[in-house]
């Protein structure tokens, strides 16, 4: 098949013999064997053109598939179908592709939202931030975090936050605390609790010494307290003093215990108690006074008793001793004196009544003839004592309600010369003139 060498040595025999068929038809078949050779091999040359540039397009795809431009590669592996339209590799390349583009795309827009989410929190806790809402802020981006949980911004945020609430929260327990120190000073100066109060507002001040107001007050408290100590020595003088006087009242020297509660007084103008014991004192003066009036009142009223029942003047002398038991109600002597005189006149006077009997018929019945129907108020002066008399009338008998108030200060209440009560005199008089 050395056709070209074959066609030369048949053209040379046909130079020798140019008429002669048989090298004529080798020359047309070997021209024919050239011609299928010449397309034979253009086929495959093209074939293998083909080929290479099918690989070259495969090589192509595969390597931007590896690099993931997955858009160069399918536009790669379309090029290949170019050329082997049949292959299966690109068409399940392309497909592959194709799922690979579409689950990129659906997880781009998550992405995106995510992103969207993320940002939005971040602006948000930022926002806060600015405004020093710092929880706030803190719970933004936090929320941040989790949608990105490796991303730095938010962690340094929140650590930033945190040192910001630490410091927030002991300058926050450090004014609580000094606060509630000034109150409780401020209580105790009210409550002129001094030495107290002083340790407070130190305190205080300890806390935070910029602050000048426990410094002005413990300028008042330093000047309280200097106060206290002077009146501290003022008095223990006033009370020695007190002492002194109580020592002469005790002794019953009430004149020389007044002045020594007025000299207590000079040195305290202020304190009740020598103030209440001169009043005391002179109640006591004024007491003995009165004591001592009345009793030479009684003595001169149970003289004049003694004297006139000596004379056997009974019925007169009863009536001194019933205002000398009105002078003194506990003294017993008069008491039996009157007792002896009831003796005496009955005796004498067994078979009459006297008109001044509290139950005599014939006494009620000559008031109701001497005075008029109602009441009837007299007046007069007995002894010193203020007497009162109301007679009170209906119909045919008659009452005397006497109403006798002494110089030495009780006031005493008969009816019918026997003793009642200010209510029993008053609710029968006032009955009976309704």
């Amino acid at each position: 098949k050395t056709y070209v060498a074959a066609k030369t040595a048949y053209n040379e025999a046909l130079t020798y013999k140019s008429s002669e068929k048989y090298p004529k038809d080798k020359l047309a078949e070997i021209d024919n064997l050239l011609a299928g050779d010449a397309a034979e091999k253009a086929r495959l040359a093209k074939e293998k053109e083909l080929e290479a540039n099918y690989k070259a397009a495969i090589a192509k795809g595969d390597a931007a598939f590896k690099a993931k431009t997955y858009a160069a590669a399918k536009t790669a592996y379309n090029e290949a179908l170019g050329f082997k339209s049949g292959e299966l590799y690109p068409t399940d390349k392309i497909s592959e592709i194709d799922k690979i583009l579409s689950d990129l795309a659906n997880k781009d827009a998550s992405t995106r939202l995510l992103n969207e989410k993320y940002a939005a929190a971040i602006a948000k806790g930022d926002a806060a931030f600015a405004a020093k809402d710092y929880d706030g802020a803190k719970g933004l981006f936090n929320e941040a975090l989790g949608l990105k949980s490796l991303e730095k911004y938010p962690k340094d945020k929140i650590a930033a936050i945190d040192a910001l609430l630490a410091k927030m929260s002991g300058a926050k327990e450090l004014d609580e605390k000094y606060k509630g120190t000034i109150f409780k000073a401020d209580g105790e100066l009210d409550a002129k609790k001094y030495a107290e109060a002083k340790t407070s507002y130190t305190e205080a001040t300890a806390l935070k010494p910029s602050e000048q107001y426990p410094k002005d007050q413990l300028v008042r408290v330093y000047a309280f307290l200097a106060d206290v100590a002077k009146g501290q020595a003022n008095q223990v003088k006033y009370e020695t003093a007190v002492a002194k006087a109580d020592g002469i009242l005790a002794k019953k020297d009430y004149n020389n215990a007044i002045l020594a509660y007025k000299e207590a007084q000079t040195i305290k103008p202020n304190g009740p108690y020598p103030g209440n014991k001169i009043s005391e004192i002179n109640s006591i003066i004024d007491a003995l006074a009165r004591a001592k009036e009345k009793d030479a009142q009684y003595q001169e009223v149970i003289g004049k008793g003694d004297k006139l029942f000596g004379l056997k003047d009974y019925k007169s002398a009863k009536n001194k001793y019933l205002d000398a038991s009105l002078i003194k109600p506990k003294e017993q002597y008069p008491k039996d004196k009157v007792a002896e005189i009831d003796v005496l006149l009955k005796k004498k006077t067994t078979t009459t009544k006297t008109t001044t009997t509290a139950n005599n018929e014939e006494f009620k019945s000559e008031l109701a003839k001497k005075y008029p129907e109602g009441i009837t108020e007299e007046s007069a002066t007995e002894n010193n004592a203020k007497v009162t008399r109301r007679i009170v009338v209906k119909g045919l008998e008659g009452h005397l309600y006497v109403r006798k108030e002494t110089s030495f200060g009780p006031i005493y209440f008969f009816k019918d010369n026997v003793p009642i009560t200010e209510t029993e005199y008053l609710r029968d008089t006032e009955v009976q003139s309704q």
